[in-house]
């Protein structure tokens, strides 16, 4: 029994001694606090490895100091206390050794120089880090791959200058200030290229055409580089950018305008004797005149262009997604480009223009795809101008408004590859009248002018055109699809036939006009929002004995929200009171009468007068019913009933007057 006593405390002490040992806080020696325990203001220590977490001195560190850590040579690994959300200016300045940091999600901030020429140190996780100050790894010789995630917000001048292993910079796609393309770190916008990896082996770099400045220090002793097109849209080149790139033999800059050279000295390093500039040939000699470009020995014509320029759009870095279309053109036609050709995707917003806002390109009048391209995504191609469209065969799938704005496009033909078109695929296109779709589509079918699916008898879309202001629902379908009719700034009446039996999300949302619904008996669903937003929606006619379920959505949303305040509900009698004591139906509909005394018709008094005048940028219209005016977008600036007054844009321009389904063309000079 003592010996069995002895044992087991002798198992005691083995296990309990390491223990003790390793929860020994750090001595107080080795470092300084701030009074409230919140800083750590300097370490004084020798320590090679460091886990602040264990020590309860620092679990209410919330900063490191200033050069806390600074010049600390012996120190190779260190764990920051818990709470950790910031860490000054070169707090970790010179730590030749350190090989390793890591931290909480509580850190936030990193100051100046805050890793300064931690020449050891080979990885960086970034996680939870909003704002990175000036140089604040500059001279970290040894990272190699860089990843900022999407908390990134700031980063200040050269962050990763004299970083020479670094072979590639990734950014979070939800990151909404950074960007990164072809390795490469740029703005949100891709117009600000803000470093250039140094560590990269290529020898041949094209900045993208979306680039219009190179910030201080981006290319900084990449001698490596061999060939440099610069964006024709470059208007500067921040101090030290090219700093001895020495490996250059040839740079292009497509732009007749000298961008500006910031800093004293802006080509030092470059051989200039021997590295040639090419330029385009009318603008050879205002670069040989122009402050520090006439350096170059030799100037040479930028060779001549065929076809579409390259600087006129960007793609993805495989060349198969068109991101953005930068050129004036107006026409394009993707099959007799090379590099259009093999674009399978065009990327969602690509044909919009970047600003403070995005705007529709104006230029564009006439596209046509390539037999390679199979998808396009939303708002890809938002032009306004647009008069021709020619989809080849080859594409499958439209996303909703994947044209935007093209209100001079009367006819569309879709090929038979089709396979999945979301709803409103063409968007404002007001004068649309024909949509004609390739016999052997076997998807996809016509009935009367609207596109349905054949497989589930779902409707898919039908036209926006101006002058269809009563909507038949065609027999045979079953299903009125997500988006079939948002938007929809026309239609005033919808009749939807025995046979359907659901009506999907935002089927008909902000139909402005729409008034008057008459729903079958068939129905059994309606999905949240589908009459959301349709303000003027005053009868609707439900005919099913068994109320239709009414979805709602996450967030609360009913399939009638925003709809008129004095809408009516029209049901059978038999059916009168289980709509009065269903819940969501009461809820969305106060008024709620038998179908049986709906009147056959409603004459509205007039008194034949209208007038319409147009002074000093405001129209001012009196008429009989309702009133609404639209922009050439389509966005409605103004409704009302009987008599509207509504100041337009000065900068003038095309507008549409709607009386009570009739359209007017304004011209506001």
């Amino acid at each position: 029994m003592r010996n069995l006593l002895f044992l087991t405390q002798l198992i005691a002490v083995l296990f309990i001694a390491p223990l003790q040992l390793n929860a020994q806080p750090y001595p107080k020696a080795s470092y300084q606090l701030e009074d409230d325990g919140r800083t750590l203001a300097k370490w004084l220590g020798s320590e090679s490895v460091l886990n602040l977490t264990a020590d309860p001195a620092f679990a209410t560190v919330e900063k490191i100091g200033e050069k806390a850590f600074a010049a600390c040579r012996s120190l190779k690994k260190v764990t920051l206390p818990g709470k950790t959300s910031s860490v000054e200016a070169e707090a970790f300045s010179e730590c030749d050794e350190l090989s390793e940091i890591s931290w909480n999600d509580a850190l936030v901030s990193i100051g100046n120089d805050a890793f300064f020429a931690c020449k050891k140190l080979k990885r960086v996780d970034l996680k939870s880090v909003q704002n990175i100050g000036n140089t604040a790894f500059s001279g970290c010789a040894s990272l190699e791959e860089v990843f900022i995630p999407k908390s990134v917000e700031e980063l200040g001048y050269a962050v990763f200058y004299n970083c020479r292993s670094i072979k590639s910079f990734s950014v979070d796609k939800e990151n909404e200030s950074l960007a990164s393309y072809k390795d490469v770190l740029f703005d949100r916008n891709m117009s600000y290229l803000l470093a250039y990896p140094r560590g990269n082996a290529r020898t041949v770099f094209t900045v993208p055409p979306t680039v219009t400045i190179i910030a201080g220090r981006a290319f900084d002793n990449c001698s490596q580089l061999q060939e440099l097109t610069l964006s024709p849209r470059i208007t500067m080149i921040g101090k030290n950018a090219l700093f001895n790139c020495s490996g250059l033999q040839k740079i292009s800059i497509r732009s007749s305008i000298t961008p500006e050279l910031q800093g004293d000295a802006p080509l030092n390093g470059i051989d200039l004797a021997n590295c040639k500039l090419y330029v385009p040939e009318g603008a050879i000699e205002t670069y040989r005149e122009a402050e520090v470009w006439k350096n170059f020995v030799h100037v040479e014509p930028f060779p001549a262009i065929t076809g579409i320029p390259e600087d006129s759009y960007l793609l993805d870095e495989n060349g198969t997604t068109l991101l953005r279309w930068l050129g004036g053109e107006t026409e394009i036609d993707m099959g007799a480009d090379p590099k259009l050709s093999e674009v399978e995707v065009i990327g969602a917003e690509a044909f919009s223009v970047r600003g403070e806002h995005l705007t529709p390109n104006m230029a564009l009048l006439s596209l046509k795809t390539s037999p390679r391209l199979r998808k396009i995504e939303s708002v890809g191609v938002w032009c306004i101008s647009l008069q021709e469209i020619e989809l080849t065969e080859g594409l499958e799938e439209l996303e909703t408004a994947a044209f935007s704005g093209g209100m001079f496009v009367r006819e569309i033909k879709l090929p038979a590859s089709l396979k999945k078109v979301a709803g409103v695929p063409f968007y404002n296109f007001y004068e649309l009248t024909t949509l004609d779709l390739a016999e052997e589509s076997e998807t996809f079918t016509l009935m009367d002018d609207m596109l349905v699916e054949k497989g589930t008898n779902r409707l898919i879309f039908t036209p926006q055109h101006r002058n269809r202001f009563t909507i038949q629902i065609p027999n045979g379908v079953k299903i009125i699809g997500e988006d079939a009719f948002s938007d929809n700034n026309f239609i005033r009446k919808v009749i939807v036939p025995e046979g359907v039996t659901t009506l999907e999300k935002t089927c008909f949302l902000g139909c402005d006009w729409l008034m008057n619904v008459d729903l079958p008996s068939s129905l059994t669903t309606i999905d949240f929002r589908a009459f959301a937003r349709s303000q003027l929606l005053d009868s609707v006619i439900v005919r099913a004995t068994t109320p239709p379920a009414l979805v709602i959505g996450s967030e609360g949303q009913t399939p009638f929200d925003r709809i008129g305040d004095e809408a009516v509900l029209w049901v059978p009698q038999v059916a009168l009171e289980a709509y009065r004591a269903n819940e969501t139906w009461s809820n969305a509909f106060t008024d709620i009468r038998p179908l049986e005394n709906l009147p056959s018709s409603v004459n509205r008094p007039t008194d034949g007068k209208e007038n319409i005048t147009l002074a000093n940028h405001v129209l001012n219209v009196r008429a009989t019913g309702k009133i609404s005016v639209f922009n050439s977008a389509g966005v409605r600036l103004g409704s009302g009933v009987n008599n509207l007054s509504v100041a337009l844009p000065q900068s003038g321009g095309i507008y549409l007057l709607n009386i009570d389904g009739r359209v007017i063309k304004i011209l506001n000079k």
